[in-house]
């Protein structure tokens, strides 16, 4: 937390955000109920990833930072306001919908957009792999659009050093852009690995990188397994489990769905895999993978824009 935080100050002051903390505090607006990015704890604290980041950020800066909890509507009526001196928005697609409000409203606001990952990267390698000459039209389509929002920022945050330099290939003036450091803490092993069992994927299924990944792994990679390690099981975590995923379930694979506590998996599953087939952007499964000391297996795409070595951090088939 401290790293990024320290990092992000630095982007800050580099690009004249600061705040004049002698003369009033940073305004920091943060949404109520939006886990795992900002939520109230059982005890009623702020907490989540954007919180605790905000927080570090005020350290580092040494500035007097107060936290407004609001929901989104109220939000933009704030910017209108005038009450807050930085927007931080993460995806293109958001910013897509509150950058001309806050153009039209706050214009004393600076804005960074932190991209989470390239919408027409993703687009275009679908297209590719699909051979599907609609899809590429499709895809260039969202490049044109995806550009020129990034173009209205004044700093484009991305995680990935191969996404750095498409943002840097594509927006030649106008905003500044920098990666973004994904700081996670190695985590010790609480079980050994004797212990353990199974072969485990998690994700989210909104995200249709994740249901492509498990219906190749199922459909594709378990048949091989059956026959050189027989009863093995495929665990699929995650959330929004849809009827194509459901539909998957067998002996061998077992569909678990959303768990609160992915520790319980990491303590239990020998092996991890990550067989996305298209995407882009830093996997933050495969970080966590990684952190916890769990073998994984994955595939380039889940590999790339992290420093993995094949053999070293893990296998990459």
């Amino acid at each position: 937390r401290n790293l990024l935080a320290r990092f992000v100050a630095v982007l800050c002051v580099a690009a004249g955000m600061a705040a004049q903390a002698a003369d009033r505090p940073l305004n920091v607006a943060v949404l109520e109920n939006s886990p795992p990015m900002s939520f109230r704890d059982d005890t009623g604290r702020l907490t989540g990833f954007s919180a605790e980041i905000a927080r570090a950020l005020c350290e580092e800066m040494q500035v007097r930072c107060e936290f407004q909890v609001t929901l989104l509507g109220r939000l933009l009526d704030a910017l209108a306001g005038g009450e807050f001196d930085i927007v931080y928005i993460t995806r293109f697609g958001v910013a897509g919908h509150v950058l001309s409000h806050i153009a039209d409203h706050a214009s004393q606001a600076r804005r960074i957009i932190n991209i989470a990952d390239l919408h027409f990267l993703r687009q275009i390698r679908d297209a590719m792999r699909a051979g599907d000459a609609t899809l590429m039209r499709e895809a260039l389509t969202t490049r044109e659009t995806e550009i020129a929002v990034l173009s209205r920022a004044e700093l484009i945050l991305s995680y990935s050093s191969v996404e750095q330099a498409v943002i840097t290939s594509h927006v030649t003036t106008g905003p500044k852009a920098a990666i973004l450091p994904w700081v996670v803490d190695p985590i010790p092993l609480r079980a050994p690995f004797a212990a353990r069992s199974g072969i485990a994927f998690l994700g989210g299924y909104r995200h249709y990188p994740n249901v492509h990944a498990v219906q190749f792994f199922a459909n594709e990679v378990m048949p091989l397994l059956r026959t050189r390690l027989p009863g093995v099981p495929f665990l699929v975590y995650g959330s929004n489990v849809p009827p194509e995923i459901d539909a998957l379930a067998s002996d061998d694979v077992i569909i678990k769905g959303f768990v609160a506590d992915v520790a319980g998996i990491f303590d239990s599953a020998r092996l991890v895999v990550a067989p996305l087939l298209t995407g882009a952007g830093m996997k933050g499964k495969v970080l966590d993978y990684i952190a916890h000391g769990i073998p994984s297996v994955l595939s380039p795409v889940a590999a790339e824009g992290i420093g993995i070595r094949d053999g070293g951090e893990a296998l990459i088939a």
